[in-house]
């Protein structure tokens, strides 16, 4: 068969089996455990609980030497008192020329653009302030021709009722 032909169908899944088979209202059965550990030769239990009560009177007979600790100061000491000491030292650094000049550059073109941004940003608040200044004055010319309005109806209109 070649790589890029097409492949055959596949036959399908195997049918499972029915569910009727399993029994599940009652747990599975399993042997049963021997109730009785076998005996091991050469030993007699008895002899074991002797040889376990005499280990443990041992142990008590032994003497522990006592614990030495150390004193809260030599403890403080030690915390305070560094294993490695670690200095800094102060080494020259070196830049190529061209390199630093073409920062210096770049610092002087970015202090240039503050500047600009600075200028514009100072348009944009007059201009602001011209606009403010005009919707005032439009606003109380509104009001006037509103409050005109208002007294020419009164006096004309009121009239006539």
């Amino acid at each position: 068969m070649g790589w890029f032909s097409k492949k055959e169908e596949d036959v399908g899944l195997p049918e499972l089996p029915s569910v009727n088979q399993f029994n599940f209202n009652s747990p599975p059965q399993m042997p049963e455990a021997k109730k009785e550990l076998p005996r091991l030769p050469g030993l007699e239990q008895d002899e074991i609980k002797n040889n376990i009560s005499d280990l443990n009177n041992v142990e008590e007979n032994v003497p522990q030497p006592p614990r030495q600790y150390p004193k809260q100061e030599e403890k403080s000491e030690a915390i305070i008192t560094p294993s490695r000491t670690f200095s800094k030292k102060i080494e020259p650094v070196f830049i190529r020329l061209d390199k630093f000049q073409n920062t210096v550059e770049t610092f002087e073109e970015i202090k240039e653009k503050i500047i600009e941004i600075e200028d514009v940003l100072k348009k944009i608040k007059e201009e602001k302030d011209k606009e403010e200044k005009e919707l005032e004055e439009w606003e109380k010319e509104i009001q006037l021709v509103k409050s005109r309005i208002e007294m020419i109806d009164k006096n004309i209109f009121t009239q006539l009722d």
